[in-house]
């Protein structure tokens, strides 16, 4: 399902998935979506059944 996330296009919120780091052993799930805003990131979050324990907002450095 995690692959299935990362290569869909854009969904009704204007988020898509850039990359998703998952650490079984942990059960801890990251993932790095390019996004409107944080209300756009729990909405999409939602959908997959999934909370975010956070959302930090972050820039390239190029």
């Amino acid at each position: 399902m995690l692959k299935q996330a990362q290569n869909q296009p854009k969904d009704d919120f204007g988020v898509s998935q850039v990359n998703v780091i998952y650490n079984k052993e942990e059960d801890k799930l990251f993932c790095l979506v390019d996004a409107p805003d944080k209300e756009s990131v729990r909405k999409h979050h939602e959908k997959f059944g999934t909370t975010c324990e956070w959302i930090t907002e972050v820039k390239t450095t190029a």
